[in-house]
């Protein structure tokens, strides 16, 4: 089974880091690991993702509509 798009990013931030950035439950965050940050937040993911020295996927912002 291959590993979720997203896990690496959100471990290697911190899953408390992102969780109380965004006000966010335990069980949306174990979403976001096993689906991928919704595109609602890629934005301000990336600026946080930025702050702790850890760059996006290449396709983090694909599909997005601006």
């Amino acid at each position: 089974m291959s590993e979720p798009k997203h896990q690496k990013l959100i471990d290697a931030i911190g899953p408390r880091v992102v969780r109380d950035t965004y006000g966010i439950s335990r069980q949306t965050l174990h979403h976001w690991r096993k689906r991928c940050i919704p595109h609602s937040y890629r934005v301000a993911f990336a600026k946080l993702a930025a702050e702790h020295g850890q760059p996006v996927p290449p396709d983090f912002f694909k599909g997005m509509v601006s």
